[in-house]
C-alpha cells in the first residue's frame, strides 16, 4: 500500500473518533478523560479502593456521584457487601442510599463548577470475594455503568504477596453486559498486576477484572453454624398445644345448657320480644330479614304505612309514610332505623333508600344486639369469663407474645401456636353466649313458634284467625325475622285473608287484587333487602454472576458506576 495511501486512511480514522467523541462531549453535561484506580487487596478479606478521577464538565454541575453496590448474589446467595472508610480528598462529600447502591455523592451543593476537575477518594469493602472450594475469586467491575464517555482508564492492582498465576488465572474484560471483549491490557509483574484501555469508553461500557486466587489466599470468614431445624429447636411446643386442647375443653364443657324439657306448639311470640329480637336470638345473628321485620311490626302498631306505586315501570316500588314517631323508651336500634327511614322527609320511596339506609342498617345492627344481651338471655359468669373484653385483652396477649417468642427467641413453632391461641380466643369471643334458665324457656319457645308457623295444625290456625281478627297482622313480622313469610303465606292460602291493612297501592282503580298472594308478592323481601345493604362504592370497599470464574462477561462482576449531580 503507499504511503500517502495509508496516511490518508490513519488521519480519516482519527478524525472518525475525534469527530465521535466530540458529539458525545456536547450531548453530554460532562465527559471522563481520565480514570485511574489503585485495588489494593488485603489478606483479611477486604480491598481497599483509590480512585482518581479527572471530569470535563461541559454545563454547569455541583459535582460527581459513585455509586457502590450494597450486594451481589452468587449461586442465589446474596452477599452484603460493606462499604467503610471513605475519604475524599479536597471535595465535601455526602453519604446517601438509592435502590441497590450506596451512593457517594461529591461536591458542594451550593457551588456550580465548569470546565476541568479533578476528583480523588477513597474507600474500603468488605465481603466482596467469591469463596469456592478450590479457588477465591476477584471479580470486579473496575467501571460500570458510567452514563459519559470515559477517555482513558488506568488501573493496578496490588497483591498482598508475589504468586505465581498461570496466564488464564488473570483476565480483563470489557464492554457491554455480557460482552466479551478485549479493549484493554492485564499484565502481572511481581505483586502488582496493571493494565489499562486501547480504546475510549462509550457510556454505560465495562470493565471487569478477575482473578483467580489460591483457596487460602485471602483468609476465609467463618462459615455460619448449620441451621438447627425448628422442629428440633423448639422441644416445648407441646405446652401451648396441651392448652388450647385444656381451654377449648373447658369452654365446650362450661357452655353446655342442660333442656330437656320438650318442645311445644306457641301460637305468640315471648312477650316485650320485637320481630328482629326474636330473630336474631334464635339463631344468634342478626340477619337483614331481622332488622326489614320492623317495617310490619311497626306498620301494624300504626307508627307507618306502605303504598305500592303500581304504575307503569315501578310495580315493586314502594312508599313508606310516617304516621306518627317512635314512643319514648323505644330501643335504640328501632329509633336508629326508623329515623334513617324517614331522614329526608315523611314519605320515602323504597328506591331513594338505596346507598343511603346501609348506615342506620349497620348501626342498628349492633345495636340491636347490645340490646340482648340486656335481657337477661345469657349466663353472666360465663358471659364475663368468655364473651367480655377479658377475651380480647387474651387475645392480644397471646398474639403479640406468640410474635416476639417467635421472632426472638429459638422456640419458634412454641410462638405460633400461642398465636393460634389467640385466634381461638377471638372466635370464642364472638360465638354466641350460653344461655341462662331464663334464655333457655325464651329459646324452646321461639322453636315452638317457628314451628307452629311453619308446620302447624291447620284447624289450630283456623281457630286463631277467627278469634284474633289482627292474628297475621301480629305474626307476620315474627315469619319475616324466621325466614319463613313467603311458606306462612302459601299455607295461610286456602283461609281467603286479605292483604294486611296497612298495605295499599297508590293507584285506587288497581286491577292488583288486594289478597295475600298479590301482597306476598309485591312486598319483596329481597328487594328490600338488596336496597338496606346497599353501599357506595367507596363505602363498600373502604448485577449477578452464575460461575465465579469462567473468563467472565463485561459487567458480570461486582462493582458501581456513577453521573454528575
Amino acid at each position: 500500500m503507499p504511503v500517502n495511501q495509508l496516511k490518508f486512511k490513519t488521519f480519516s480514522l482519527v478524525a472518525l473518533l475525534v469527530l465521535i467523541f466530540t458529539q458525545f462531549a456536547f450531548s453530554q453535561d460532562y465527559i471522563i478523560r481520565n480514570f485511574d484506580a489503585t485495588i489494593t487487596i488485603n489478606q483479611d478479606g477486604t480491598f481497599d479502593v483509590h480512585e482518581k478521577i479527572d471530569v470535563d464538565f461541559t454545563e454547569k454541575r455541583r459535582g460527581i456521584k459513585r455509586n457502590i453496590p450494597k450486594k451481589i448474589k452468587h449461586y442465589g446467595i446474596v452477599k452484603r457487601i460493606e462499604l467503610s472508610n471513605v475519604q475524599v480528598n479536597g471535595d465535601p462529600f455526602s453519604m446517601h442510599s438509592d435502590g441497590n447502591n450506596r451512593i457517594i455523592r461529591i461536591g458542594d451543593i451550593k457551588k456550580y463548577i465548569t470546565g476541568l476537575k479533578s476528583y480523588d477518594l477513597k474507600y474500603t469493602l468488605k465481603n466482596a470475594f467469591l469463596f469456592e472450594d478450590d479457588h477465591t475469586a476477584f471479580m470486579y467491575n473496575l467501571i460500570a455503568d458510567w452514563d459519559v464517555p470515559i477517555l482513558a482508564v488506568k488501573y493496578r492492582i496490588i497483591l498482598p504477596t508475589d504468586l505465581e498465576m498461570p496466564f488464564n488465572d488473570f483476565k480483563v474484560v470489557t464492554g457491554f453486559d455480557d460482552e466479551d471483549k478485549r479493549r484493554a491490557s492485564m499484565v502481572k509483574n511481581g505483586a502488582i498486576i496493571s493494565g489499562e484501555s486501547f480504546t475510549a469508553l462509550r457510556p454505560h461500557e465495562n470493565i471487569t477484572l478477575a482473578l483467580k486466587l489460591p483457596v487460602d489466599y485471602i483468609t476465609r470468614p467463618i462459615p455460619p453454624k448449620p441451621k438447627v431445624p425448628v422442629f428440633k429447636r423448639d422441644k416445648i411446643w407441646f405446652l401451648p398445644m396441651i392448652f388450647i386442647g385444656w381451654f377449648l375443653g373447658f369452654f365446650i364443657n362450661s357452655k353446655k345448657e342442660d333442656d330437656e324439657s320438650p318442645v311445644e306448639d306457641q301460637y305468640y311470640p315471648p312477650k316485650d320480644f320485637s320481630p328482629a329480637e326474636v330473630g336474631t336470638y334464635y339463631d344468634g345473628t342478626v340477619h337483614p330479614e331481622d332488622i326489614i321485620s320492623l317495617l310490619p311490626y311497626w306498620a301494624n302498631k300504626g307508627y307507618l304505612t306502605m303504598t305500592n306505586n303500581d304504575l307503569e315501570g315501578d310495580l315493586n316500588d314502594i312508599f313508606f309514610r310516617k304516621i306518627k314517631t317512635l314512643p319514648p323508651g323505644t330501643p335504640e336500634y328501632e329509633t336508629v332505623i326508623f329515623d334513617g327511614l324517614f331522614q329526608k322527609g315523611n314519605v320515602v320511596l323504597l328506591s331513594e333508600l338505596k346507598n343511603e339506609i346501609y348506615k342506620s342498617y349497620y348501626k342498628a345492627s349492633s345495636s340491636l344486639n347490645k340490646n340482648l344481651k340486656s335481657k337477661a338471655l345469657y349466663d353472666e359468669d360465663h358471659y364475663n369469663m368468655f364473651h367480655s373484653g377479658k377475651m380480647i385483652g387474651l387475645f392480644f396477649f397471646l398474639l403479640l407474645g406468640g410474635a416476639a417468642i417467635s421472632f426472638f427467641t429459638p422456640f419458634t413453632i412454641s410462638g405460633i401456636v400461642l398465636i393460634i391461641a389467640g385466634f381461638v380466643c377471638l372466635i370464642i369471643h364472638f360465638i354466641s353466649p350460653k344461655k341462662s334458665a331464663y334464655g333457655i324457656r325464651v329459646k324452646r319457645e321461639l322453636k315452638g313458634l317457628r314451628n307452629f308457623l311453619e308446620k302447624g295444625d291447620a284447624e289450630k290456625t283456623s281457630e286463631l284467625l277467627k278469634s284474633d281478627e289482627k292474628y297475621f297482622e301480629k305474626l307476620f313480622p315474627y315469619a319475616v325475622a324466621f325466614g319463613i313469610d313467603k311458606s306462612w303465606i302459601e299455607k295461610l292460602s286456602d283461609f281467603d285473608l286479605n292483604a294486611p291493612t296497612w298495605y295499599g297501592y297508590e293507584n285506587n282503580t288497581s286491577s292488583r287484587a288486594n289478597n295475600l298472594s298479590t301482597f306476598s308478592k309485591d312486598f319483596s323481601i329481597p328487594e328490600i333487602k338488596s336496597v338496606f345493604t346497599s353501599a357506595p362504592q367507596s363505602a363498600a370497599s373502604s448485577g449477578s454472576s452464575r460461575s465465579t470464574f469462567s473468563g467472565g462477561r463485561a459487567g458480570g462482576g461486582f462493582g458501581g458506576g456513577g453521573s454528575s449531580w
